[in-house]
């Protein structure tokens, strides 16, 4: 299938011009941004890797960027720098990244039993069941409390919450814990307010 010579991108166009023409749901859009993506690609991935330590995940958050860059071509400004605007979306996702690496370490040291005891590994597995059945905003406020361990004013900030709807929420959150885990489950709650 050929295109039209008048659909086709010069290389050579600025990124402006190139992320003005990717805009548009057309072959040529396409190009355009197919352009961008091999203009910038290599420094993205520099960058995340950086970022990310050198993990072998920084192809695939640089990819990320180019996906989440492509949905956000409304937001860039012709006037601005398109490869800082690149680089701040790069940063953010790199940042997710790490942090969702982070919880998931945690997470996992958390259920993973740190003895070999029966019990505790069964204690451990019955707790992570109970977790899986809770609804989402119970199970989201206990693992930001004991897992990533905010303090309420944080997790009240970060929920858009009040203070006290926070422990409020906290609070339940516990109780149905306690419910599905099937004997009283008190976690010890601390004044890191």
């Amino acid at each position: 299938m050929s295109t039209n010579s008048s659909d086709s991108i010069p290389p050579a166009s600025n990124d402006a011009e190139l992320a003005a023409a990717a805009r548009k749901e057309s072959p040529a859009g396409r190009q355009a941004f197919a352009i961008l993506v091999e203009r910038h690609h290599g420094r993205i991935v520099r960058l995340v890797s950086f970022l990310l330590s050198g993990s072998s995940d920084a192809d695939d958050v640089a990819q990320e960027v180019f996906v989440r860059a492509y949905f956000a071509l409304g937001q860039y400004t012709e006037r601005g720098d398109f490869g800082a605007w690149l680089r701040v979306i790069a940063t953010r996702v790199a940042f997710n990244h790490r942090r969702d690496e982070a919880t998931r370490r945690r997470y996992q040291a958390m259920v993973e039993p740190r003895q070999s005891k029966p019990s505790t590994i069964a204690e451990r597995d019955a707790i992570t069941h109970a977790l899986a059945q809770l609804p989402y905003p119970a199970r989201e406020i206990l693992i930001l409390r004991y897992v990533e361990e905010l303090s309420i004013a944080e997790i009240a900030h970060l929920l858009e919450l009040g203070t006290s709807a926070t422990k409020m929420r906290l609070s339940r959150a516990r109780d149905q814990l306690s419910e599905v885990y099937g004997e009283e489950f008190l976690l010890a709650e601390d004044e890191r307010s």
